[in-house]
């Protein structure tokens, strides 16, 4: 009897010690395949670098989608991140920056400002380096003058894209200083009164671009009664 007992103990600890052993066998073979190999990045971003020392080795199926957007996003110059999983061991990482509208110039501190205008209407800091690649042919804004309204990047926002919509290839170089917003549509000069209504004065510059003023020149205003735009020519 007591020896029945034993072989059945020693028959129990052998099936534990085979069942662990199996269980170990499969968590390392698990890890090693669910183990994050490959990062996939559509453009470069300085968190990718962080992405990669903090993922790669790690299980795909623990990443946190969450913690990596956040991440991505605290760059003002990124719009949207996508984040897939590509089992069993890829992470592919889609980055869409902000297209710049234009290059805003404020001229009102001792040392001229340079930032970039998104559609959000946020401005962004332009580094060194990157001024050279706003040429002549880019949308710009130089302020000379203020105190600004709050609102009034966002007029130009609504201005751009407008134009943007109809004929992306129309450069406007504007100069507000002050109240004032005077501007140079394709070498047309334009004086469009007030940084206000951007979005209807848009669709006035663009018809007037079909049938363009003898002098090359004209003025923009809103009429207070109908809310319409007026376009009046230089002589």
């Amino acid at each position: 009897m007591i020896n029945s007992v034993n072989f059945n103990w020693k028959r129990a600890g052998a099936f534990y010690m085979v069942s662990l052993c199996l269980y170990l066998i499969l968590i390392v073979t698990f890890s090693n395949s669910s183990s994050l190999k490959n990062i996939l990045f559509t453009s470069y971003s300085p968190s990718n670098e962080i992405i990669e020392e903090e993922l790669i080795g790690s299980s795909i199926y623990l990443i946190d989608i969450d913690r990596i957007l956040s991440l991505y996003l605290a760059d003002p110059n990124i719009e949207y991140v996508t984040v897939n999983k590509l089992y069993p061991d890829t992470l592919e990482v889609t980055v869409n920056k902000y297209e710049t509208l234009a290059l805003v110039v404020d001229y009102r501190a001792a040392d001229p400002k340079y930032y970039k205008l998104y559609k959000n209407s946020r401005l962004v800091p332009v580094e060194q380096s990157e001024r050279g690649s706003f040429g002549e042919s880019f949308n710009s804004l130089s302020v000379i003058n203020g105190p600004l309204d709050s609102n009034v990047y966002g007029e130009f926002v609504n201005y751009f894209m407008l134009l943007k919509g109809t004929d992306n290839s129309i450069v406007t170089n504007f100069t507000l200083n002050g109240l004032d917003l005077t501007g140079t549509v394709d070498s047309i000069e334009v004086n469009f009164t007030k940084p206000e209504n951007l979005g209807k004065k848009a669709s006035a510059v663009y018809r007037r671009m079909q049938e363009p003023c003898p002098s090359m020149a004209y003025s923009l205003d809103i009429d207070e009664t109908t809310g319409e735009v007026v376009v009046v020519c230089d002589i």
